[in-house]
């Protein structure tokens, strides 16, 4: 589940800790600055102290990539993420490892070849996929360098290949 605490902003700079935690899953951007601007208005109703609060700064985030966090807000194309993730059967990790490698959105289905947990995981799967290796030499095949060499035609980023 993913989230982001803001701070009412005037309040602190001012010396006071106003925070509220917001949601992040099955929102949009339109909603989640709706959520903040009425939080805002209900603590410049609730203290009454001629204060308007009208700005918000980042305290803390959940289950969001740090690339999409800002000092005072969350980035627009965050919302758009959700939604591609919402919209496949591919796990949020992928989504998240394709966007740290600079895929755009629509192009990380297309190119995300799997994940492996070693150039040797790759060069079996790949081999396996592919290659038509007889039995009995099997064991004489070098997977860690089949697979070392497969990675450098590949993106990677923490297990997860893109072509």
């Amino acid at each position: 589940m993913s989230n982001i605490t803001y701070h009412s902003l005037s309040d602190y700079v001012g010396g006071s800790c106003i925070t509220k935690t917001f949601e992040l899953d099955n929102v949009t951007h339109s909603e989640h600055l709706t959520a903040i601007s009425e939080w805002l208005t209900s603590i410049t109703a609730r203290l009454n102290d001629g204060e308007l609060r009208e700005e918000w700064i980042v305290c803390d985030y959940e289950d969001v990539p740090s690339d999409f966090v800002g000092e005072y807000s969350i980035d627009a194309s965050f919302f758009d993420l959700m939604e591609a993730i919402d919209n496949s059967d591919l796990d949020a990790e992928v989504f998240y490892a394709g966007v740290a490698l600079g895929f755009h959105l629509d192009q990380i289905e297309d190119h995300y070849f799997g994940y492996y947990e070693s150039n040797r995981e790759l060069g079996e799967c790949f081999a396996d996929c592919t290659l038509n290796i007889p039995e009995e030499i099997q064991g004489y095949f070098d997977y860690d360098a089949y697979g070392r060499d497969l990675s450098y035609s590949f993106s990677e980023y923490y297990g997860h290949y893109f072509n």
